[in-house]
């Protein structure tokens, strides 16, 4: 009965021990997530925005000078013809 109490109470020793050193290494993951990883995606995040952004940009302005060549197009092409001699 000794040795039973005896493996009993090693085997709680050993199960807090584990069970310490799962929550120092749960804090130290932690801790690298909030200090390392999260700036960076973050970061992420603010060079995707910038990027959407832009391009909506470039769309509207490509979306304005196709509205603007299919206002004055009969100019526009005279002054293609021009640039490119074409005709006479």
């Amino acid at each position: 009965m000794a040795e039973l109490r005896t493996t009993v109470a090693v085997d709680v020793a050993v199960s807090a021990q584990h069970r310490d050193q799962s929550e120092a290494r749960f804090e130290a993951i932690e801790r690298t997530l909030s200090q390392e990883i999260k700036p960076q995606t973050e970061e992420w995040k603010r060079m995707k925005t910038i990027g959407l952004g832009f391009a909506g940009l470039l769309a509207l302005g490509g979306i304005s000078f196709g509205a603007m060549l299919a206002y004055a197009s009969d100019t526009a092409v005279n002054a293609v013809r021009h640039w490119l001699r074409i005709g006479g």
